[in-house]
C-alpha cells in the first residue's frame, strides 16, 4: 500500500520538468503518476473533490510554492513548467 510524501513526489516532479523541458501541470500529474504506479491510499478519491489522494498531492507543489523553492519557473504565458 503506497503513500508517497510530498517530498518523494517532488523529486520525482523535477525529473519530469528537467526531462520534458516546457510540462504543463497536467501532463506533470500524469508522468509522475506513470513513474511512481501508486497503489492503495495514493488512489483514493478525496470525497469532496473528483481526483486522487496523489494527484492533490501534486498539485499541492504548485500551490505551496514547492516547485519553485526546489528551482522550477512557472511561466504562466503558456502554463508550463521548466528548470
Amino acid at each position: 500500500m503506497s503513500e508517497y510524501s510530498e517530498d518523494q513526489i517532488l523529486t520525482v516532479a523535477l525529473g519530469v520538468i528537467k526531462q520534458h523541458q516546457g510540462v504543463t501541470t497536467a501532463e506533470m500529474t500524469e508522468k509522475v503518476n506513470y513513474a511512481l504506479q501508486p497503489l492503495g491510499t495514493d488512489l483514493i478519491n478525496n470525497p469532496s473533490r473528483n481526483d486522487s489522494k496523489i494527484s492533490q498531492k501534486i498539485r499541492n507543489l504548485k500551490s505551496h510554492d514547492t516547485l519553485e523553492k526546489a528551482g522550477a519557473v512557472y511561466n504562466s504565458s503558456n502554463g508550463t513548467w521548466t528548470i
